[in-house]
């Protein structure tokens, strides 16, 4: 095969850039004060400017304090207290199969966390067949009976 020439497209001519000059601008206020001050009396009045400044920063700070000392007592929206006398609720077939089997899991594996067995007890509860989750089934259904029947006996204080 013949080589190939490599052609660049030209790029398009540039526009001559038209020197002027930069407009004047107006002076700050600030800027004027500036340059109108002598340098011995700019230090001085800076120094001043600086300790106003600390000063009002000292009572913002101050009045913060004292914001935060009113908000750290509980205020706002407070919890309800609980009643001692209302039933547990009931308990879900999961839950029952964790309750019976967290011993047996925290015995074969004493170097696993919490979080750990919570999780290989899930993992166990997703591999189990529905054969056998069929007693776990039949104590959440007798815990939500007995959970239905304290409630209709229940009074709240």
């Amino acid at each position: 095969m013949p080589a190939r020439a490599k052609t660049r497209a030209k790029a398009p001519a540039k526009k001559p850039v038209k020197k002027t000059a930069p407009k004047a601008s107006k002076a700050t206020p600030v800027a004027a004060d500036v340059s109108t001050t002598d340098p011995v009396n700019l230090s001085t009045e800076l120094s001043e400017v600086n300790k106003e400044l600390m000063a009002t920063e000292k009572e913002l700070r101050r009045l913060l304090a004292g914001v935060k000392a009113l908000n750290s007592g509980k205020t706002g929206r407070t919890r309800k207290t609980k009643d001692p006398n209302h039933p547990k609720r009931s308990r879900s077939a999961y839950i029952i199969f964790c309750n019976e089997n967290r011993s047996s899991v925290q015995t074969s594996n004493p170097d696993l966390g919490a979080k750990d067995i919570t999780r290989k007890l899930a993992t166990m509860w997703k591999a189990l067949p529905d054969k056998k989750r069929v007693p776990y089934d039949k104590k959440a259904a007798a815990d939500k009976v007995r959970y239905e029947t304290e409630m209709a006996a229940y009074k709240p204080s």
